[in-house]
């Protein structure tokens, strides 16, 4: 058998994750930061996010520092975290900080295109709601096969942030509202090891078991939540971990 053509989107198909070091997190410095003008203007769609089920919209991996893996596929640890990522090379490796979240309508508002992601320093880029009253900590989600449970530390921005998406970013995920929100992410634990896959659908219930893919492309009924998009790993609640709505809501 031959060996494909090389092409745009060779590396891809080849299964060889795509390597962003330097070089491209320089390119950062050509993209022109939003003002905060347009960051407030564009939080509705932020809590238009879907509450029970999302999908995984990107997988980054950080196997060093400065240097983002973006990869198809990956495996959740309960040991781990994510399979090649650099965690427990970085600092104390604080279990409570074993996994990162964030949001991809944020990140599509603040650095417009996907490319311009990974040097955020997020491993899983959602489309889905991780404010704190949809989310909290003890909050149980099912992503692929793996379940994880988001956990109490905070995660905030900081100067490197502002460097590469604007001062204006900063403060904006900053704000009381940002921190509600959890415009910058969240930090949760792998709880039940798995696989996710960014282009694969999933059908993912709140219950406990076997999770199996859809293969033939249908929707899947009520009960198994809404299709959110054609592709994508399918992101849910898990039963019995939703926390009480606050009242006056």
């Amino acid at each position: 058998m031959g060996v494909p053509a090389a092409g745009p989107h060779a590396r891809r198909r080849l299964g060889v994750p795509q390597v962003i070091g330097r070089s491209r997190r320089e390119r950062l410095s050509e993209l022109k930061h939003v003002s905060m003008e347009s960051l407030t203007a564009g939080v509705d769609e932020v809590r238009r996010s879907p509450a029970t089920t999302g999908v995984l919209e990107l997988i980054v991996r950080r196997p060093r520092t400065d240097v983002r893996e973006v990869v198809e596929s990956a495996e959740l640890d309960v040991a781990e975290g994510l399979v090649g990522d650099g965690w427990k090379t970085r600092g104390s490796a604080e279990l409570e900080r074993q996994l990162t979240l964030a949001n991809a309508r944020l990140m599509a508002l603040v650095a417009r295109e996907q490319r311009h992601w990974p040097p955020a320093g997020d491993q899983l880029y959602v489309d889905f709601d991780l404010s704190a009253d949809n989310a909290p900590p003890g909050t149980r989600l099912s992503i692929g096969e793996a379940v994880i449970e988001v956990t109490e530390t905070p995660h905030t921005g900081c100067r490197k942030y502002a460097a590469r998406y604007g001062l204006d970013a900063l403060k904006f995920i900053s704000t009381p509202l940002g921190k509600e929100l959890r415009l910058r992410g969240m930090y949760a634990k792998v709880v039940r090891s798995g696989t996710d896959h960014r282009r694969r659908r999933r059908r993912v219930g709140r219950s406990g078991g076997t999770f199996s893919r859809f293969s033939d492309g249908r929707t899947p009924t009520r009960g198994h939540g809404v299709r959110a998009r054609r592709h994508g790993t399918w992101m849910r609640r898990r039963r019995g971990r939703r926390p009480p709505r606050r009242s006056g809501r």
